[in-house]
Order: C-alpha cells, then structure tokens, then sequence
C-alpha cells in the first residue's frame, strides 16, 4: 500500500511539473526535465552521461592530464599518483592523479606518448634525473596554466624557463625537447626539477 501511495505520488508530481511548465504559445511544449525533452534535468528514462571533460582547458577523460585513480582510467595505461611519482622524485605529489606515461622516448617520433591518438609530449626527466635524459613523462601540452588543472595544482610549465634561468643549456633544451617544451606539470615537480638543477 505504501508503495502504490509513493508511486502515485511521484506520478502526480511529474504531471504536475509537465503541465506547470508548458509554454501556452506553442502547447504541448515540452518542459526542461521531462520525458520530450533534451534539456534542465535529466532524462529520467536514461542514465546521466559523463562529463567527458576534465577540469582544467578541455583535457578529455583517459588523455594526458587528465585525472584518475587507477591505470585503467587511463588510455596511456598508466595513472601517475603521488604514491608513484614519490617513489621516483622524493618530496612530489600529484593531486587527483595524472594519466600519463613513464619513460617515454622523448624523440617524439616513437612511442605512445605521442602518438595522435593519445596526442601528449614526452617531457624528458634531463631536469630531474640526467642520467634518465632519453626518457620521458608524458604530459599534456599546454600554453597556459588554463590549458592544465590549476585547481589541482597542475600547472603549465615551458622547460624554455630553466635555460632562461640559467639553470639548463639551449642546446640540451633542443636536444631533448624538440616537439615541445612546455606541458602540465604538478608545482611540486616543477620545485623538484629547480630544486635539482640548483644543486
């Protein structure tokens, strides 16, 4: 009994709403939220899609950048986490985790990194660990801290500011970053990398 009330209830709502909404000047209009329409609320015959797109300048879900927990999340099947990336580069985070790639090759020519598909830059590790220049992290490429998820902390960092700094040589910065040389970066990361450099 109590659930044919609570289904009757609901019912009239929903009629209510419909007829509440309707425009007079083109009946029967279809209201936000309803059945007919593809606007306001959701559809309640279909399940609400997910937003494709990642906080920060339209890093689509499983990309480089983009966020996540788990490796699967991720079309270059690896979920870069402060867990990881610690273990690696001591004192870093990475806030929401990062779909990216270790140890890319940063010729930019092989590899998934950046292939079209997946559509990053291998951002090599020369500025955290030399020894490891041939390799890379791959990143999303930005112009802008916009392009990147600030409000993680994930910011937009051009490698062209350490030679600019004094801290790298033009000729290693072409050397090891010749498709791009600025990508999405954690600050933390980009302290570790100045920090080491300065050292």
């Amino acid at each position: 009994m109590r659930l044919v009330r609570f289904m009757t209830a609901a019912l009239v709502t929903l009629a209510g709403l419909t007829i509440g909404c309707a425009d007079e000047s083109e009946w029967p209009a279809p209201c936000p939220g309803t059945l007919e329409s593809t606007g306001g609320a959701p559809n309640i015959l279909e399940p609400a899609l997910p937003d494709v797109t990642a906080p920060g300048g339209g890093i689509e879900m499983g990309q480089p950048g983009a966020p996540c927990a788990v490796n699967a999340d991720c079309a270059t099947n690896f979920c870069m986490t402060t867990e990881t990336i610690g273990t690696l580069i001591p004192g870093t985070s990475v806030q929401g985790g990062y779909c990216s790639e270790l140890m890319c090759p940063v010729d930019g020519e092989s590899g998934l990194c950046g292939s079209a598909e997946i559509g990053g830059i291998c951002f090599s590790l020369v500025p955290f660990v030399p020894d490891w220049a041939e390799n890379g992290i791959c990143l999303a490429p930005c112009e802008e801290d916009h392009d990147c998820r600030p409000e993680d902390d994930i910011i937009c960092f051009d490698a062209q500011s350490l030679v600019v700094e004094g801290l790298l040589e033009q000729e290693v910065l072409d050397r090891y970053y010749p498709t791009a040389s600025a990508g999405c970066l954690s600050r933390s990361l980009v302290a570790a990398a100045i920090e080491s450099l300065q050292e």
